[in-house]
């Protein structure tokens, strides 16, 4: 695939890398989806993102004065102290064929679009407090603190210190000394494998720990032992000190979060608007490998131009009045007889169902 933003070419490469930067918090977002479906979304996320960053990278470059030379002097010292110091940036300059010349080039174009973005996020109006307020009760149920407990432990553990057995033996001895009047906190100095201060565990909510510990550790009551526990670590005795019951946190608490989350939602809706004014007026054409194939005279794969592809897929993609696209591609053009009323790209269901009825008979029923 190939993109071009008003004439500027974005590359299959340089959607590869934005591919591979946005797939860790695409698989944790998604991991239930195919790999087929996960790579398509991917990939139609990566060539959007770098669409958009294209048109605010241009609109900067048309409203934004150049930075003067001792700004880009100060970036530039900070790159070089952030690469470690100026034989490694030389080092990677030099393996990466770019010149000085080029990394200030650069750099003055990143300035350009950080007073862009200072300028829209400068449109975003202060949340009153009364805001934050109606923000806080209408959203309340994104704050529930969960049932929590404090507990400590004495772990007596499995692997790389001793055999099963070992382990059971040796905390039923501990938990007889408890039961003898054996101080709880002094066993949990001298009887325990957390040698690392790890014994008290704080505050946690259900889902932190193992089931098998948690199980029992939150129907304890505070300053109640647990018998003896036994867990994939090995086994266990613990002690509950504090017991907090499911509640909210207070808009005290979180007004200052609050108040930061606002704005940049309010910013993020700013940028959003000025995206979609750029792109009405943009020109951007995808291309697929095979329609650039097609489309691209001056390559030697020579076809006539009677020539059609076989069709065995049909892409549905959406599409309205405001429609400002020119894909070289795209099936609309040649379907002008469906837009009476207009010449613009409009798909209603009758529209879908008559473009799904000749694709299919133009292949023979085998899409």
């Amino acid at each position: 695939m190939s993109v071009f933003v008003n004439g500027d070419l974005i590359s299959e490469n340089q959607i590869q890398a934005e591919i591979e930067r946005i797939r860790p918090d695409y698989l944790r977002a998604f991991p239930d989806k195919d790999q087929v479906a996960q790579n398509s979304q991917m990939r139609s996320w990566a060539a959007e993102n770098l669409i958009e960053s294209q048109l605010i990278r241009q609109d900067a470059l048309r409203t934004i004065e150049l930075p003067d030379e001792e700004a880009v002097r100060n970036r530039l010292k900070k790159l070089i102290e952030d690469s470690g110091g100026k034989d490694s940036f030389d080092q990677r300059m030099s393996e990466s064929d770019v010149n000085l010349s080029d990394v200030k080039g650069d750099i003055a174009t990143g300035l350009q679009v950080e007073k862009y973005l200072e300028l829209i996020r400068s449109r975003v109006v202060t949340p009153t407090s009364l805001e934050v307020d109606d923000y806080y009760h209408g959203n309340k149920e994104n704050f529930i603190i969960p049932e929590q407990v404090h507990a400590a432990h004495i772990v007596r553990h499995i692997e790389g210190f001793r055999d099963k057995a070992a382990s059971r033996l040796e905390i039923e001895r501990t938990y007889e000394k408890i039961k003898n009047g054996t101080p709880f906190e002094e066993l949990l100095l001298t009887e325990t494998d957390c040698s690392d201060g790890g014994s008290d565990l704080g505050y946690f909510s259900r889902g932190e720990m193992v089931q098998e510990f948690e199980d029992i550790v939150f129907d304890l009551s505070i300053d109640e032992i647990s018998p003896v526990i036994e867990s994939p670590f090995g086994f266990h005795i613990a002690k509950v000190y504090d017991h907090r019951s499911q509640s909210y946190a207070s808009i005290e608490e979180l007004h200052d979060h609050l108040l930061e989350h606002i704005i940049e939602d309010r910013y993020n809706t700013e940028l959003e608007l000025q995206v979609d004014l750029l792109k009405k007026k943009a020109e951007i054409e995808i291309v697929e490998d095979d329609a650039a194939e097609m489309t691209r005279p001056e390559t030697t794969d020579h076809r006539p131009n009677d020539y059609k592809k076989e069709l065995n897929s049909l892409l549905i993609k959406p599409a309205g009045p405001d429609c400002n696209l020119s894909c070289k591609y795209c099936f609309y053009l040649e379907k002008s007889d469906l837009f009476d009323q207009s010449s613009l790209h409009r798909m209603d269901l009758n529209t879908l169902e008559e473009l799904i009825r000749q694709a299919m008979t133009q292949s023979g029923n085998h899409i």
